[in-house]
């Protein structure tokens, strides 16, 4: 019987064929805004996954007990040596792929005129280039030529700042780095200024000065010394369970955290643009319903008479709730057919070549590549059956319930 209720539910899709066309393509378009939404959403987060790990945070970061909530301390008050047997003990984890020692300090950089306080990283290019490929700076630092020892880069604007015709001269000039040790010792050493580097983030534009690791050790009298150990990891969306692994391994007296720890306000950023998706979709299901129940109630009105003759032969409410839901479930099922695979080659071609994401301030945009999921397509099309079945409920309890009599003798 409800193989005789579908065949009839197809043939009434085609009855008339312009006005499911429309009905159609309202929800193709809507399944494919909504997997088009989704791929931009994954995108998105790969984009800032990818910017903050590999040119910068790296996936992990290792500190000294209390580092995270150290209020006004400065970062020299939590340095650790750098023994052999601590350095195993990260290596020994399956999932630790590289590693890159740090130093962050405050000091005051001087070009004999002027000086600013500035917040100064250190470390290896080497190490630094292996946990983050992407770092502008080391990639500056390896270049031949540099004396890595003796040379400091600061941020775009900060070099302007600081040395504005800098770029016209034949000779590199000299810059004096002054800073306090956590002992309150002060020193000075010389650095050779080997360029500007460029940032999305504008702090690091206006504010941060780098430095070779062995530089930073002499400058401050802590060597072998270090403030923190970036890892990058074999498995990027294994981190969670990298760091709990990890903490383990190293017990109370360090701390292990996630890029995503390290910068709360991108995860921020990541759950507020997945509840405008959420939103986006919810306005789109919602559309799609009333479309789609209007459609249908007017299939009801056109073909009064024929559910009146139904009835008349002992039809049941049942059957033709069933025959109405039956219809909705089918435009739905056609809208997310046909909707999924023009969107799927229109978000493959998008992922393939990317667009570039203006940043605020920042003078490198980032690159957005949407990332098709197949079983978000999947639900796309099973949420269009749904949303399209529900929405045929209302026409067809109101089909159901035409009195046969009346039915019949309606124009």
């Amino acid at each position: 019987m409800k193989n005789v209720e579908f065949m009839l539910a197809f043939k009434n899709v085609f009855r008339n064929k312009r006005r499911t066309l429309i009905t159609v393509a309202t929800v193709a378009i809507a399944v494919g805004v909504s997997a088009l939404m989704r791929s931009l959403a994954i995108g998105f987060e790969n984009m800032i996954a990818s910017t903050a790990i590999e040119q910068g945070v790296g996936a992990l970061q290792i500190h000294k007990k209390g580092y995270d909530n150290r209020g006004g301390k400065s970062p020299l008050d939590f340095r650790f040596k750098l023994n052999p047997s601590l350095i195993a003990k990260i290596r020994s984890h399956s999932e630790v792929a590289e590693l890159s020692f740090r130093i962050i300090f405050e000091a005051q950089v001087s070009n004999g005129t002027n000086q600013t306080v500035v917040s100064t990283l250190a470390f290896h290019p080497d190490h630094e280039k292996k946990v983050c490929p992407a770092s502008l700076v080391a990639a500056v630092f390896l270049q031949k030529n540099i004396n890595t020892n003796n040379s400091i880069f600061l941020g775009d604007a900060l070099a302007q700042a600081m040395l504005p015709n800098s770029e016209n001269k034949q000779t590199k000039p000299t810059l004096t780095l002054l800073a306090t040790n956590s002992q309150g010792r002060q020193n000075a050493l010389d650095a050779e200024f080997a360029g500007p580097f460029s940032s999305s983030n504008p702090f690091q534009n206006k504010r941060v000065a780098i430095v070779s690791l062995d530089f930073a050790q002499r400058l401050l009298g802590m060597p072998e010394e270090v403030t923190e150990i970036a890892v990058s990891v074999h498995t990027k969306n294994q981190i969670d369970n990298t760091v709990l692994s990890l903490q383990q391994i190293l017990g109370d007296d360090f701390e292990v955290r996630s890029w995503i720890d390290i910068m709360p306000t991108i995860k921020a950023t990541v759950q507020q643009q997945q509840n405008v998706m959420s939103i986006v979709v919810g306005i789109l299901s919602i559309l799609v319903a009333f479309g789609l129940a209007n459609t249908m109630m007017l299939g009801v009105s056109e073909r009064t008479r024929e559910i009146g003759t139904m009835a008349s032969f002992g039809t049941s409410s049942a059957t033709m709730t069933r025959v109405f839901i039956f219809e909705g479930s089918i435009i739905g099922l056609l809208g997310g057919l046909i909707g999924t695979p023009l969107f799927g080659a229109v978000i493959l071609i998008l992922g393939h070549f990317g667009f570039a994401m203006p940043i605020k301030n920042g003078n490198i945009p980032l690159m957005l590549y949407p990332e098709l999921d197949f079983y978000f397509l999947f639900i796309a099309i099973l949420f269009g059956v749904i949303i399209a079945a529900l929405a045929s409920l209302v026409p067809a309890r109101k089909a159901a319930k035409l009195n046969p009599i009346e039915a019949l003798a309606s124009l």
